[in-house]
């Protein structure tokens, strides 16, 4: 909840209708702002004071020129830090290429401009009186690099699943990465410059200069030896598994997913995977007749003795797709365990097959446990999905019938290129169908499901809109439909807890906002610095609720999304469900 008030000749404002919490204090106008924010406790039936030091501002135009004639950026963002209650603010660029920023506290700021896909220029401004300050920010028409990061132990083999992260004085780079199978870390976005590179584990730092389109290799060298995972592979008889495939991969493995490293049991079903960085470790058994998981700890120096026990009871399907007319050859046929990857079994996978010319798919070894099975492809036949259960006491048999699908087509008010998606209402995974729209606005969209209601969401040109579509009959083409959009906006915050640190792998949803469908939906997880980024949220419809979704419950926030959409700062979002360490309720 949040309040506002204007003060009086003597400076004093009163802010009435709080909820008991902790709030955020800022003042500005008529040239003044407050040179920091305020928190104040409010508690209930109380009334707290809060005074907020008013001081000269000024107004900062930024523009964003691009290469050596300096051309306008035409779609671009420029962030101010340390402004906007000690966040960052941010704003799109117009036309040409210029982003104004108000009330701006008096002294220098750094800041930053991205202008499309080239990186981001870094710059300081000084805003010296109260006037206009105007600032120019030169972009280099110059690509990204590349850095690649090898890893070794004190023997010099290589690392698997080790934390690698790059710093620059001048820029940031690319968050975290983790070692693959074969030791290395790679960062394909790099913005050209020196870098220092640790790791976990590592001494010292080593430097490397990234140049523009180039890759750049490093190497470290961790004090620490690695350690491994020794184990065995048993079935739930107790008997030893030969020849099972495992694949391992880092539990945590931040912002990079490496490749996993793959091991295979001997005759006596053991194996050993040697390498690894210190940390937990995810291990998953499939292949061949057997499936199964579990999860190790591997510390520095040490070898890890686990033993896996796997389900031999597999089973075989057989999926017989059928049309208006018969069986339905070149069919994509897909079966998606209920309980997702590495589920109940810890071994389930999704499996895909192709129907022949009888319109037959096979897929074997199939773990036990209940499967969603889609049948069809984009065009005139619809997809439908079907439920099929794997008891490991037999084979699996099923049969999809298909109809003609639906189809829509319509156009984009006002006129614009992007993205139109459509999505059966309730959503269903892998039931949507997605087509790009021309500069025009026109559209068309093949293989919706008769009889199912659809919710259309566009997307594009910083604006987005939905229509509904009710219940289409089979084969039916609807041409009549009308797509009106709205400006969108772009939210950047940090999820932190109430002591104000940052709260990693927390979902944020918008709440009744406009949500731009199930492909494209627009929510977000926060990262390990609790920096979060929510697409395509509707702008200028007043405050916006966010919904948290986190291993520490729910919670929900408003936040204001003014008009014209483009970037905006939402600051920090308090997830109160989270310990906090400042309260003696954090670890």
């Amino acid at each position: 909840m949040a309040g506002s008030a204007t003060s009086g000749p003597d400076g004093t404002f009163r802010v009435g209708g709080l909820l008991p919490g902790t709030y955020v204090v800022r003042a500005a106008g008529r040239g003044h702002c407050g040179t920091a924010a305020r928190t104040v406790t409010v508690g209930l039936g109380e009334t707290a004071r809060s005074d907020v030091a008013a001081t000269p501002c000024g107004r900062l135009n930024v523009r964003v020129v691009v290469g050596p004639n300096e051309r306008p950026c035409l779609a671009g963002t420029v962030r101010l830090f340390g402004f906007a209650a000690d966040a960052f603010a941010a704003r799109p660029v117009d036309a040409d290429g210029r982003a104004a920023f108000e009330a701006v506290p008096l002294g220098r700021h750094a800041g930053s401009a991205a202008c499309g896909g080239l990186p981001p220029a870094f710059f300081s401004a000084n805003v010296g009186t109260p006037g206009e300050i105007e600032h120019t920010v030169r972009i280099a028409d110059e690509p990204y690099g590349v850095l690649e990061v090898a890893v070794t132990d004190d023997r010099g083999a290589p690392v698997f699943g080790a934390r690698v992260e790059p710093h620059a004085d001048a820029a940031p780079c690319c968050g975290a990465g983790t070692t693959d199978a074969s030791g290395v870390a790679r960062f394909a976005q790099a913005v050209p410059g020196t870098y220092r590179i640790a790791a976990e584990g590592a001494g010292e730092a080593v430097t490397a200069a990234v140049e523009p389109g180039e890759t750049s290799s490093v190497a470290l060298r961790l004090e620490a030896p690695a350690g491994a995972v020794d184990g065995r592979v048993r079935a739930a008889s107790g008997e030893p598994v030969a020849a099972a495939r495992l694949w391992l991969r880092p539990a945590d493995p931040g912002v990079l997913v490496p490749r996993a490293v793959a091991a295979m049991s001997d005759p006596q079903g053991r194996f050993a995977v040697e390498g690894l960085a210190p940390g937990p470790y995810r291990i998953v058994v499939e292949g061949g007749r057997v499936r199964g998981g579990d999860r190790v700890t591997v510390e520095a120096g040490t070898r890890v003795e686990t033993e896996v026990i796997v389900d031999d009871r597999i089973c075989d399907a057989r999926i017989v797709v059928r049309g208006p007319d018969g069986p339905l050859a070149d069919v994509p046929v897909t079966l998606e365990p209920e309980d997702g990857p590495g589920g109940a079994a810890g071994g389930h996978t999704m499996v895909t097959s192709i129907t022949d010319e009888d319109g037959v798919a096979t897929a074997e070894g199939l773990a036990v446990g209940t499967y969603r099975v889609r049948a069809g492809a984009v065009g005139p036949i619809q997809t439908k999905a079907i439920q099929v259960t794997c008891t490991g006491e037999g084979p699996v048999a099923a049969t999809v019938d298909l109809e003609e699908a639906a189809s829509v087509e319509g156009r984009v008010v006002p006129a614009c290129a992007g993205t139109l998606e459509a999505t059966p209402v309730p959503s269903v995974v892998g039931e949507g169908r997605r087509a790009a729209v021309p500069s025009d606005g026109s559209f068309h969209l093949e293989g919706l499901l008769p009889g199912r209601p659809y919710a259309l969401h566009f997307f594009g040109c910083g604006r987005a809109g939905v229509v509904q579509v009710e219940g289409l009959a089979a084969g039916e083409r609807r041409t009549d439909l009308v797509v009106e959009t709205r400006p969108v906006a772009d939210l950047e915050g940090r999820v932190v807890d109430r002591c104000g640190e940052p709260v990693a792998g927390v979902r944020v949803v918008p709440v009744g906002a406009l949500r731009v469908g199930h492909l494209m939906a627009n929510e977000a997880e926060s990262d390990a610095e609790g920096r979060v980024r929510i697409p395509a949220v509707a702008a200028g419809e007043g405050p916006v609720e966010l919904a948290f979704v986190g291993r520490y419950g729910g919670g929900r926030v408003r936040v204001a999304v003014p008009a014209g959409g483009g970037t905006v700062d939402v600051g920090d979002l308090v997830y109160g469900a989270a310990p906090a360490r400042c309260e003696g309720t954090g670890p």
